[in-house]
């Protein structure tokens, strides 16, 4: 109870009081290095447990929308599209391309199979997948939901002649069918599993990120602090740091509790405070 009190009287002190600041570094470097993983301890155990509270809410609306999702999948292959891959060239008995939509606004399509495409097509078609006559063309890198880099690969290097229809289709998913009724089943061992290793391991780490962060942060702070001759230690400044960050931590963490139409600034926030701590005229440290 002292410990969490301690704890609570520093985080106050830490986003209000410039020249609390002076009191810390006359502490053992360890009173810091557990603020700041009690703080990190704090943030990710409340991000967990809300995930928690909302997961039975998630995975009622995933287990009302899951029979139309298996519906879609049973569905999506046509009944009368029989695809051949013989001496590495494809063909279909079609004379239009195959489209699955991917139900996204980028890219528009899951697959497209057109077998008059080349590969180089690629990006006009809109789609994760191309598969043309000689080859078929897949996303090997994203950023935000876009792909930046894709593979190839050849239907030559295939060992043997292909074929495959609605049948064959059918009997893949009668096979994969028993799997589904234990889908639920599954998630939920993986998300509260998930939850469990996460509270065990998400603040070391992120304390640890912090720390590597702060290392850079407190350096371009102690070359202001040259700049100004202040005379302040690289020591004492990441020192100062691992408490100064509490408040960009928490403005960020404000943001998305109350949905706020701001931007996260971080970095200047925390050069902000930390400047103002430096030149606070009564923190003569």
């Amino acid at each position: 109870m002292k410990k969490l009190k301690t704890f609570f009287y520093s985080l106050k002190r830490s986003v209000s009081d410039p020249s609390y600041y002076r009191e810390i570094i006359k502490t053992k470097f360890d009173f810091s290095l557990k603020y700041l993983f009690f703080l990190v301890f704090i943030i990710t155990t409340a991000h967990l447990v809300s995930f928690a509270f909302k997961y039975p809410s998630l995975r009622h609306s995933f287990k009302e929308y899951l029979p139309t999702i298996i519906n879609n999948i049973k569905n999506v292959y046509p009944k009368d599209l029989e695809i051949t891959i013989k001496d590495g060239r494809l063909s279909t008995n079609r004379d239009k391309p195959f489209i699955i939509k991917s139900g996204e606004k980028t890219p528009r399509n899951l697959l497209v199979l057109d077998p008059k495409a080349n590969t180089g097509e690629y990006p006009s078609y809109d789609t994760y997948i191309l598969v043309t006559e000689d080859a078929y063309v897949y996303p090997s890198r994203f950023s935000n939901s876009t792909v930046t880099q894709s593979n190839i690969s050849y239907f030559k290097d295939f060992k043997k002649d292909f074929k495959f229809n609605r049948q064959d289709y059918d009997k893949i998913i009668r096979e994969v069918n028993p799997f589904t009724k234990k889908l639920l089943f599954a998630i939920d061992v993986f998300v509260y599993s998930s939850l469990i290793i996460l509270f065990i391991f998400a603040p070391i780490f992120v304390t640890l990120f912090k720390m590597i962060e702060l290392a850079v942060l407190s350096f371009l702070v102690w070359i202001i602090n040259l700049i100004f001759k202040k005379k302040l230690q690289y020591g004492d400044i990441y020192r100062i740091g691992m408490h100064a960050v509490t408040v960009p931590i928490l403005y960020n963490e404000l943001i998305k509790f109350f949905h706020l139409p701001l931007r996260a600034f971080s970095t200047p926030i925390f050069l902000i405070w930390m400047t103002i701590i430096i030149f606070y005229k009564k923190a003569k440290v």
